[in-house]
C-alpha cells in the first residue's frame, strides 16, 4: 500500500543535503592556510592570494586578480562528505567541479577532482592528481605547512587561479580542475 510523504518530509531531508558536515557552517570567508596540487605543495605566496566565500548556495573564489563564482551543493551523507561547484562566472564559466571536504579543528578540508569524478581520500598526490587545499574562517592563513615548496613557475593555461605549481590553475576556488 503506497502512503504519501507529507511534503515537509520532503523538504526537510531536501534541507539536510545541505547541511554541513559535524555541525559547522561552510558560509564564510574562508582564506587558504596550506595547499598541495599534484602532491607538490603550493608556495605561501600563492596561498595568501586565495580567498573563499560561501554563502547561502553560493560560492566566489579568488586568486590575485582574477575570480569565479556560482553554485555550490552538497550531499552529507556521502562517505566522505562531497561537495559540487558549478562555475557560473569567471575564467572557467561552465564547468562543474567535484570535490570531498571535512572540517577538523576549526579548519575546513576541501579536496577537488580534476577527472570530474569525487576524489576518494583528501592527500593530493601525483598519482591522484588531486589538490588539497586547507581553510581557515577570516585571515588567519597564507602559510604553508610542513614540506618543500613546489615550483614558482607560472601554470601552463590561462585560468582564474595560478597557484605557482607548474601545469597549474584553474577555476578559482577549483584551481584548474575543470573537466
Amino acid at each position: 500500500m503506497f502512503h504519501p510523504i507529507p511534503f515537509a518530509v520532503v523538504i526537510a531531508v531536501g534541507t539536510l543535503l545541505t547541511l554541513p558536515v559535524s555541525g559547522q557552517s561552510l558560509d564564510g570567508e574562508w582564506s587558504v592556510a596550506s595547499g598541495k596540487m599534484d602532491g607538490q605543495v603550493v608556495p605561501a605566496n600563492a596561498l595568501a592570494l586565495m580567498k573563499l566565500t560561501i554563502n547561502s548556495g553560493k560560492f566566489s573564489a579568488v586568486s590575485a586578480n582574477l575570480a569565479s563564482s556560482g553554485s555550490l551543493s552538497g550531499d552529507n551523507f556521502a562517505s566522505p562528505a562531497q561537495l559540487t561547484f558549478n562555475i557560473d562566472n569567471g575564467a572557467d564559466k561552465g564547468n562543474k567541479v567535484n570535490a570531498i571536504y571535512k572540517f577538523n579543528n576549526g579548519e575546513l578540508t576541501i579536496t577537488f577532482s580534476k577527472d570530474g569524478s569525487f576524489p576518494t581520500g583528501f592527500d593530493s598526490t601525483a598519482g591522484n592528481k588531486a589538490l588539497q587545499l586547507v581553510y581557515r574562517q577570516g585571515g588567519d592563513a597564507g602559510g604553508n605547512a610542513g614540506g618543500t615548496t613546489a615550483s614558482t613557475n607560472p601554470g601552463q593555461q590561462p585560468n582564474s587561479l595560478d597557484t605557482g605549481v607548474t601545469g597549474g590553475g584553474g577555476g578559482g576556488a577549483a584551481a584548474g580542475l575543470e573537466k
